[in-house]
């Protein structure tokens, strides 16, 4: 099969400054405001589906050690090896998807962080 593949050219996103009164200085505000005093309680995926494990590691913001700001339950043998034989039968599948269809779940998802989710996830970096 002789397919040739068109992507969009890739551009820049114009740099935001983040200035006082600024659109996206008050977005990002908002943002750090809503996740502050979260803690994410952080499972396994395995097969797509959330794991939660007895072994629970808490992780503290490195500016304050004593703030919690994450749960992550850890993966034991028995969930590695489920996650193990998930991710083979994934690969079945994701093999037989056309390139394009491929490229075009990782343009959504860079699209996702550049819009929908920027100051979410940005807020949860200087968080972290």
């Amino acid at each position: 099969m002789n397919t040739i593949y068109s992507f969009p050219q890739p551009e820049n996103e114009k740099v935001q400054t983040y200035a006082k009164g600024s659109p996206e200085r008050e977005k990002i505000q908002a943002a750090l405001t809503e996740i502050r005093d979260i803690v994410m309680e952080v499972p396994v995926i395995i097969d797509g589906k959330p794991v939660y494990t007895d072994d629970v590691m808490e992780i503290t913001a490195p500016h304050d050690n004593k703030k919690v700001i994450a749960r992550v339950h850890m993966a034991g043998e028995k969930e590695i090896e489920a996650a193990i034989e998930s991710a083979l039968k994934a690969k079945e599948s994701w093999m037989r998807l056309p390139c394009d269809h491929r490229a075009a779940v990782f343009n959504r998802a860079a699209q996702l962080l550049s819009e929908k989710y920027r100051y979410q996830i940005n807020a949860a970096n200087m968080v972290c």
